[in-house]
């Protein structure tokens, strides 16, 4: 069989930098932006009349994914898909697409926003969406649709100082804590066998979801998923061997941390 081969078009940049910070579907997503940068080589004539576009599609390479399995667990599940019944970045060829929400055209750079990318996920091409041809609202989704109507959704809030403490790391890595939060916790704040997730030993009746050497300390009732506490995992006689040392520092310095 013949290789095919293609070069990019361009480079998406945004604050994601790992596969946790990617939403599992850009439209949950509100408020994340990113953007294109055209290569050189790139003709500006080929954007003409793309500004009229409200959602545009993104094929992209997922650059980060490595190998694959004929089945998977899709994120929040239990059960597992085959692997063409999936949204998986691991795949035989490593081919994603994403419509976004165009926001902004200037020069080279295209601006997008409600996106699941990671910052330096090469673009091989731009197309328009055409809600005429491209949206089917009767059509069947399978084991999704099974999914949803036994699915409990529920909305992540804040105790006491963890706002500001959110906000404060958010700002220390350039990214949305509360969205990270939100998309990792809103379907399966009890664990459903995830490895970022696990009861909270000291604490009963409360959890700990994991990021870098980070950890938030939650509850959960009824229909709410509350964060009570932030703190790093790491003590102060190791930090020198920790990976968020700066960060940490700061944050203690912040909130005066013992």
């Amino acid at each position: 069989m013949q290789t095919i081969n293609y070069n990019p078009i361009g480079i998406f940049h945004c604050s994601g930098t790992s596969a946790v910070l990617a939403p599992r579907q850009g439209v949950l997503a509100k408020g994340r932006t990113g953007r294109i940068e055209l290569f050189s080589n790139i003709s500006l004539d080929m954007l003409s009349d793309l500004e009229g576009f409200t959602k545009i599609w993104l094929l992209f390479h997922f650059h980060k994914s490595k190998g694959f399995s004929s089945k998977v667990v899709p994120p929040h599940r239990d059960t597992a898909r085959g692997l063409f019944a999936t949204r998986a970045p691991r795949r035989p060829n490593a081919l994603g697409m994403s419509a976004v929400t165009l926001v902004s055209i200037e020069s080279n750079i295209i601006t997008v926003s409600e996106h699941d990318l990671l910052d330096g996920t090469p673009i091989l091409d731009i197309k328009p969406y055409l809600p005429y041809a491209d949206s089917f609202p009767d059509a069947r989704s399978g084991w999704v649709d099974e999914a949803k109507s036994i699915e409990k959704r529920y909305k992540v809030e804040f105790e006491k100082d963890t706002l500001l403490k959110s906000e404060f790391i958010g700002k220390l890595y350039e990214i949305d804590i509360k969205l990270l939060l939100d998309d990792q916790l809103s379907l399966t704040p009890l664990g459903n066998k995830r490895k970022r997730i696990v009861e909270d030993k000291k604490n009963n009746g409360f959890y700990l979801f994991s990021w870098r050497t980070w950890r938030f300390r939650y509850c959960v009732e009824e229909n709410k998923v509350i964060i009570v506490d932030i703190f790093n995992a790491v003590a102060d006689k190791d930090c020198s061997k920790e990976p968020d040392e700066k960060e940490r520092k700061k944050y203690r310095a912040e909130f005066k941390c013992e």
